[in-house]
């Protein structure tokens, strides 16, 4: 799983493997590890929520919540991904995006 973070958006890219892993165990967590006490956990978790997609920080962790309804759509429908934009506490917009990552497309040689 991948993570990329801009000013206001929080990117998470699947393999198709992950995303089976995914959606059979409704988790998804990575760790990058610093020392065994400098560490940060990033996580999908597909639940019950009464947000469709959320997110929340706290000690280390960030954790991108999606509803079981909003995964189901997203799984059945065949579409690289999802994207929801939420409110911070402070009313600032944020792009909340949950993707399928797509291998790269090979270049042709040049003759």
């Amino acid at each position: 799983m991948k993570l990329r973070l801009e000013e206001n958006s929080i990117r998470l890219r699947l393999s198709p493997d992950e995303i089976k892993i995914l959606y059979s165990r409704k988790k998804l967590m990575e760790r990058i590890k610093l020392s065994d006490s400098n560490y940060f956990d990033f996580s999908i978790v597909i639940g019950n929520h009464e947000k469709l997609v959320s997110a929340q920080f706290s000690n280390k962790s960030l954790v991108v919540h999606i509803s079981q309804n909003k995964a189901n759509d997203w799984i059945s429908s065949g579409k690289i991904g999802i994207e929801q934009i939420i409110k911070s506490e402070d009313g600032k917009a944020i792009s909340i995006i949950v993707e399928e990552d797509l291998p790269k497309r090979k270049k042709a040689v040049d003759k």
